[in-house]
């Protein structure tokens, strides 16, 4: 178990998680069809709704500056903003492996043989929200810096 506490946004994302409010989805921060979101389309939801841009049958988060001609918004990983909020390591949860169990690492790397292993990966393969919640508690400093 870690000793590092939680910070206030961290602690509202791993509730969140948790809360049942949230259907998943996999491959897409947030499903048009469904509703429904991955781990990190959650924390988006949560820290960045003014950011939510449909566009066509898609659902982005992010910011577009048209003066600098800046796109920062995509629709399967967290943005900048989301990221600092949250103190991820990367847009896709990319998880520090050497501040996790090394039985849990060789289970994972089973599935990412040659691959980062993130939050948005164990999401779509199917943990569950319950499960990645688990994980950010146990082990936050394998998700945040």
């Amino acid at each position: 178990m870690s000793t590092i506490t939680l910070t206030e946004a961290q602690t509202l994302w791993v509730q969140s998680l948790r809360s049942g409010h949230y259907g998943q989805a996999t491959n897409v921060l947030e499903c048009v069809d469904t509703g429904s979101f991955c781990c990190l389309g959650v924390a988006c939801q949560l820290f960045a709704p003014e950011n939510r841009q449909v566009r066509g049958n898609r659902i982005f988060y992010g910011t577009y500056d048209p003066e600098l001609e800046i796109d920062e918004i995509d629709d399967t990983e967290a943005p900048k903003s989301v990221q600092h909020r949250l103190g991820l390591r990367a847009a896709d949860g990319a998880l520090a492996t050497e501040h996790l169990p090394e039985d849990l690492v060789a289970e994972m790397r089973k599935t990412f043989p040659n691959g980062q292993i993130s939050l948005a990966g164990l999401n779509d393969l199917g943990w569950t929200f319950e499960q990645i919640a688990d994980l950010v508690e146990t082990h936050p400093q394998a998700v945040f810096k």
